[in-house]
């Protein structure tokens, strides 16, 4: 470098060389500096460094030599890019996801409601004791089947941040009065 006054320049990516000395002037700032950009090595290949500058200060308080260091922080760079990569794929993956959850969830449900429906006008049929206790069970485990349709779904909508919240208002000292009043008829054992 001290042989060849261009061969900072002449070395760093020509993408980076504008911010390099857009930023640069931070060093008569504040005394310190330091910047990431490409640098050319002697193999011809384009590394990372992390170049820092430091003003040295003589006994008046002016400027006479600038010291600084490169590092090396290629690898670095690279397992940053790997992890960005690595986590935009994973986020594809969970709306992927999401969307498929959300689908299936809807797909069964509309079926799932008509199978229902059907078993709530079978319920108002005439039935023995039997066929109710049966229709009841297919009816309330299809009841349960569409809880967890509902709860797919409502993940789903979490995933992809969609989910509403409602606001119910409501008084705490009428539902403090029901549970009392419920806790009051609640059957107490003997002991």
């Amino acid at each position: 470098m001290l042989a060849d006054p261009d061969f900072w320049f002449n070395h760093m990516h020509e993408d980076d060389r504008p911010g390099i000395f857009r930023r640069l002037p931070q060093l008569f700032v504040t005394g310190e500096h330091t910047q990431e950009y490409r640098f050319l090595d002697s193999a011809g290949d384009y590394r990372w460094i992390e170049d820092r500058q430091r003003m040295i200060l003589d006994d008046q308080g002016m400027a006479f030599e600038i010291v600084g260091s490169m590092s090396d922080i290629t690898r670095q760079k690279q397992d940053a890019e790997h992890m960005a990569r690595a986590r935009d794929q994973a986020l594809d993956l969970a709306r992927a996801k999401s969307e498929f959850l959300a689908n299936m969830s809807h797909e069964i449900r509309t079926p799932m409601n008509g199978v229902l429906g059907m078993l709530n006008l079978l319920q108002t049929t005439t039935l023995d004791e039997e066929q109710a206790d049966y229709v009841n069970t297919a009816y309330n485990s299809g009841d349960v089947l569409l809880t967890v349709l509902n709860d797919i779904l409502d993940s789903a909508k979490i995933d992809s941040g969609k989910l509403e919240i409602e606001s119910i208002e409501y008084s705490l000292r009428h539902c403090s009065r029901m549970w009392l009043t419920c806790l009051r008829a609640w059957p107490r054992r003997k002991a």
